[in-house]
């Protein structure tokens, strides 16, 4: 896909407002930006500027949709013990002063990560191993890559792996089933009654998993299933009965997504008591895609455009900061470190009040971080390149 027309495409599909399908946003707009780099619209003065809007309290919002689609599916089990090999950084005096360290993969497949854990220990992902677009689960435990052994009901469909805990537990999806990952078996989990569709997106230390249900067109639903009650799942409770999605949920069982499908960034305490999160004057909308302690990232849209640039908020102070000249942001720690850049060539680590271009190991590199550390010093992501002798995508860095 050339750029213009992923661009368009892109555009097209924020403008409507179906209910989602199961499929989790990271795995929605990966394909799509691997082979076409993102060009980001600076929409203010704020944004040529680099400054942040900062502001108190909450407002509404309109919706801004994403869709796209899913990626592939499993089979065997084989562990490999490979090295890591550390590799230079490009040197770039924009770029954050990171050592890259490139992650093996299995023999005979390229591995493709699409989850990793905030410690930079549990990496996961899919090879390009098996029939057609049929790809094996792989899952990095400190650098070294297995494959899993998956039922035939996953392998019989395509898949997408959304999540990886801090234990190497994964949540996972098929077209409208989800599983949960653990101690080597993959659990069917339960669906919410009145709806067909289960869709994980994240997945706690616990084994928590949380996400949300759909039927086909219909209403759709926030959810968590619980680690210690198999067999059960929980809605999430919103105002007046909205239409909600889970994305992501901390160590302390505090959930972060959105009322709508992008409507309205929303949060839920572990006791399940949700409230909006605030959006600025001049933005609409809005998704969490990750929370730690009292911080959350992830998106604001801009009104009057389909563009969508990064947000933090503090949810001890219900301040939020919107960078309007950085897409959106992805993971953050406890401290309010955070990254961010969707297959840009520019995806960023916010760290010390100073945003830096994370580094790829050749020139060009298509950078996703997708997970930071509680000190912010290990990041882990992709790094496409158009460099043939680049060698895996999947990277963890050193900052």
């Amino acid at each position: 896909m050339e750029d213009h027309e992923y661009e368009s495409l892109s555009a097209l599909l924020r403008t409507v407002d179906p209910p989602p399908t199961s499929v989790s946003v990271d795995a929605i707009l990966d394909a799509g930006r691997r082979g076409a780099r993102r060009r980001r619209v600076m929409a203010t003065a704020a944004a040529a500027s680099g400054i942040a809007i900062v502001l108190f309290g909450a407002v509404g919002a309109v919706a801004l949709t994403r869709q796209g689609t899913q990626a592939p599916p499993s089979t065997a089990s084989h562990k490999v013990s490979t090295t890591p090999t550390a590799i230079p950084s490009v040197t770039d005096p924009n770029a954050a002063n990171c050592t890259i360290q490139q992650l093996p993969s299995p023999p005979g497949a390229m591995g493709d990560m699409m989850a990793a854990d905030p410690t930079g220990r549990f990496q996961a992902g899919q090879t390009d191993l098996g029939d057609g677009n049929q790809g094996k689960p792989v899952l990095w435990t400190d650098g070294v890559p297995t494959l899993l052994t998956v039922p035939k009901a996953i392998m019989d469909t395509t898949y997408s792996i959304n999540a990886v805990s801090s234990n190497g537990d994964l949540a996972l999806s098929t077209a409208s089933s989800a599983y949960r990952y653990h101690d080597g078996k993959f659990t069917k989990l339960s669906r919410l009654a009145g709806f067909s569709n289960n869709a994980p997106s994240g997945i706690a230390p616990n084994g928590d998993i949380v996400g949300w249900v759909d039927s086909d067109g219909s209403a759709f639903a926030a959810v968590v299933w619980p680690a210690d009650q198999p067999g059960s799942v929980r809605k999430l409770a919103t105002p007046h009965g909205r239409s909600a999605e889970a994305m992501a949920i901390d160590a302390d069982g505090a959930i972060g997504g959105s009322l709508g499908d992008g409507g309205a960034p929303f949060v839920w305490s572990a006791n399940g008591q949700g409230h909006e999160l605030a959006v600025p004057s001049g933005y609409q909308g809005g998704m969490v895609f990750s929370l730690s302690g009292d911080w959350a990232v992830g998106w604001v849209g801009v009104k009057g455009s389909t563009q969508v640039v990064g947000a933090r908020w503090n949810l001890a102070t219900g301040n939020v900061n919107v960078y309007a000249d950085q897409d959106e942001a992805l993971a953050v720690n406890a401290h309010g470190d955070f990254v961010g850049g969707l297959g840009d060539s520019t995806g960023y680590l916010f760290r010390d009040g100073t945003f830096k271009d994370l580094p790829g190991p050749a020139y060009g590199s298509e950078v996703t971080p997708r997970s930071i550390s509680a000190d912010g010093k290990t990041i882990a992501g992709t790094a496409y390149s158009a460099s043939s002798n680049a060698g895996s995508p999947n990277v963890i860095w050193h900052c």
